[in-house]
Order: C-alpha cells, then sequence, then structure tokens
C-alpha cells in the first residue's frame, strides 16, 4: 500500500509505504504527548500552599508545606518562594534537610514577619531555622521584620540560624529588628554572604548583625551593618573567614570572640577583615578572649580598614568580662598571636585610638602594626595608646605610637 501526496504547487508527489506511514504517526502522537505532558513546576510558591500575605494570618503550616514539596522535588534546583507583594507572618519555624536536589533555594521576594505578641515558648531556640541542608541559597530583596523591640528584655537567642549546612550562600536580603543575633551561621562550611543588610537600634541588646561559629571557609562580603552588638562576631573553631567591603555602625564593629568562656578552649584563625568601613560604633576590630580559657586566636588579619568617630578603633582585650567591671584572677588565658593591623586610618573618640590588653599569663606575640594612623576625633586632643604584655613590632608610620610594643 502506498500514499501519495503532492506538494503545494500541485507536482512532484511523494510516496510512504505503509511502514513508513505508520513509523510517522507514532511519532506525531509521541511529540504530542510530550508536548501536552504537564511540567513539573521548580518554584514552589508558597501562596500556593496557603499562605496569606496580610501580615496577620499565621503562615507557618503553608511555609513548611512548600517546603517539603521543593525538598522533595525531583527538580534539579527548586525554589521556595516568598511572594511579593506580601507580608507573611510566621511563627517559629525549622525548614530541615537533606534535600533531594544538590541545590536548593529560598527566595525572600516579599517580607516575613514575626507575629506582635509571643511567637515561642522555648526561648533558645531560633525562629527560623535551616538545618542540615547542603547547597542552599537564600536570596532576594525582602525582608525578615523580628519585631524584636518586644524581647530585648529578654535573653532570647536567634532570628534566622543555619546549621550544617555546607555550601550556603545568603544574598541581598535585609534583616531588621532581631530580638537578639539576627543571623548565625553554625558549624557550616563553603559560605558566602554577600549583599545583605540589617538593621537594628543602636542601643539594642544582643543584637549581633552576624555570628560565625564553628564554620570554615566563609566569606562575607559588601553588606551594611547596623545594630546594638557586634556587627560581625566570629566565635570558637571557625577558619578561613574573610570580610570584606563591608560598612559596620552603629555597633561593636567585627569582634574575633568572645573566647573562652568559662575556662573552655577556643580555636580561630586565618581570619582577614579588609577594605571595611566603621562608623560611630563602639569599638572597630577586636579580639576579646576571657581569662581562664584556652587554646588560641592566630593568624589574623586587619588590612586598609577605615573607622570615623569609633571609640576603641583598635583592641585586644583578654580581660573580657562580659560587662562586669572586673575579672577574677586567672592563670591561663587564649594564646593571642601572629596578628596584623596594615593600612589603618580613621578617628577616635575615646581615650586610646589603640588598645593591647594583653594577659600576663599568656602574652600577646607576633603583634605588627604596620602604617596605621589613627587620630583623636577630639579637635586639640592628640591620639594616645594603651598597651601591656604585648610582643611584636612597628613598620612605617603609626599614630599613636605604641612603645609599649617591645619584642
Amino acid at each position: 500500500m502506498y500514499l501519495s501526496c503532492y506538494d503545494q504547487l500541485g507536482s512532484r508527489p511523494f510516496d510512504f509505504d505503509a511502514q513508513g506511514m505508520v513509523a510517522l504517526l507514532l511519532f506525531l502522537l509521541w511529540t504530542t504527548l510530550v508536548c501536552a505532558a504537564p511540567v513539573r513546576q521548580s518554584i514552589f510558591n508558597a501562596a500556593d500552599f496557603g499562605a496569606v500575605g496580610d501580615g496577620r494570618a499565621d503562615n507557618s503550616k503553608a511555609f513548611q508545606r512548600a517546603w517539603t514539596a521543593a525538598c522533595t522535588s525531583a527538580q534539579p534546583s527548586p525554589v521556595v518562594l516568598v511572594p511579593s507583594p506580601g507580608t507573611f507572618l510566621l511563627r517559629r519555624v525549622a525548614f530541615s534537610g537533606p534535600c533531594r536536589a544538590k541545590r536548593i533555594h529560598f527566595q525572600v521576594a516579599g517580607n516575613i514577619v514575626a507575629p506582635y505578641g509571643q511567637w515561642t515558648s522555648d526561648l533558645t531556640s531560633a525562629w527560623i531555622t535551616f538545618i542540615r541542608i547542603n547547597g542552599l541559597t537564600i536570596h532576594g530583596s525582602g525582608k525578615i521584620d523580628g519585631q524584636g523591640s518586644k524581647w530585648w528584655a529578654c535573653r532570647i537567642n536567634h532570628m534566622l540560624a543555619v546549621a550544617f549546612c555546607d555550601g550556603f550562600h545568603l544574598e541581598g536580603v535585609h534583616f531588621a529588628n532581631s530580638p537578639a543575633k539576627h543571623v548565625t551561621v553554625f558549624r557550616s562550611q563553603w559560605v558566602m554572604i554577600n549583599g545583605i543588610s540589617v538593621s537594628s537600634p543602636g542601643d539594642s541588646p544582643n543584637t549581633d548583625g552576624l555570628l560565625i561559629q564553628e564554620s570554615k571557609h566563609v566569606q562575607v562580603i559588601s553588606s551594611n551593618f547596623a545594630s546594638g552588638d557586634d556587627c560581625v562576631a566570629i566565635g570558637t573553631g571557625s577558619s578561613d573567614v574573610n570580610v570584606t567591603s563591608i560598612t559596620c555602625g552603629p555597633g561593636h564593629g567585627v569582634s574575633i570572640g568572645s573566647l573562652g568562656i568559662g575556662g573552655t578552649r577556643a580555636e580561630v584563625e586565618r581570619v582577614r577583615v579588609t577594605s571595611s568601613q566603621f562608623f560611630n560604633t563602639m569599638n572597630g576590630v577586636r579580639i576579646k578572649t576571657w581569662p581562664g580559657g584556652s587554646g588560641f586566636a592566630r593568624a589574623i588579619s586587619f588590612d586598609n580598614n577605615g573607622f570615623t568617630s569609633v571609640v576603641n578603633p583598635v583592641i585586644i582585650d583578654q580581660y573580657y568580662c562580659g560587662g562586669a567591671r572586673s575579672c577574677p584572677n586567672k592563670t591561663s588565658a587564649v594564646e593571642v598571636s601572629d596578628i596584623r593591623y596594615a593600612g589603618l586610618r580613621g578617628t577616635a573618640t575615646g581615650d586610646h585610638a589603640i588598645k593591647l590588653e594583653c594577659s600576663r599569663e599568656v602574652p600577646c606575640r607576633e603583634i605588627v602594626l604596620d602604617n596605621v594612623v589613627i587620630n583623636s576625633a577630639v579637635r586639640g586632643k592628640k591620639a594616645s595608646s594603651l598597651c601591656y604584655n604585648a610582643h611584636g613590632w612597628t613598620r612605617n608610620t603609626v599614630v599613636p605610637e605604641v612603645p609599649c610594643l617591645a619584642a
């Protein structure tokens, strides 16, 4: 059997035998079915799972449903979407893995807000937690608001906690009014934090912008921090941390520590803070350790940073006691060594632009000041330094002089 067909000009027929015709029909049927088949969606919009962005409805369960669907999806890079416009109220919620995909996104396009009343009976837990999710990216231009003013009198913990998440990226999100610490990264590695902003009043207690704890290979880039505590705090167990091109103020600066509380062992190494600006902060770059601890803070550099009206631009405090007026005498301390300050410029409002207060039992070693010029912000006042139990040297111009820094 043959089927003859003519082209549009009515000439030159072309023929199909039965076998070819069957093959053609099967091909057309297959393409029709493929085109008509539903495409599995890679974007999991929280609104499609029942979330309501009116700022009042509790969306915790809806967000959990969206997360579960995305986490178990076979899509290569699923996205949980917080849609815009909309303000989505969440109570305490935890998003957990591991997920099926190698990368998963949580896109904050709209806003997330904590309840105005009590949002958890467990005041030691984070409000929003991401745990055991490798390849997690949280990004977007929306805001996460912790309604923190009602909680600043309490000793509660983190607003956003990310734990055991290797390859974690955080980009662009604005964090505001945390009950305490805004963002905490715990036991994660290969972390990138880029272009975020944190804003809480300068008098809000314990509102660290970013806490890095027991984490490795962390990059913090081009982010803005305004808080009532440390802009960035780097805690024990952390190494290979780079903080670059951030702004800090108000706040307590960038801190290594506190380390060694309660006689514990602490270890921090290979940290670099560079090309950052500090405005009207309590401290600029600080290392703080508790008396009686052990371990080390070493291979740390502060390069090309600027200070504008900072009380203590450069400070090592091995007598840190969490605000207490005096510390009990201890015979051990976290060892501070191989610390470099280079290319620092700015003004100080405190009595001492440079303070190196090191332990008598375990003095600071290999402290280097290279091309550091910090003048007093007070007209007619000369900047001064305070230094004891510190060993190292100076290079090039150093203002104020640090004569007590002796090898």
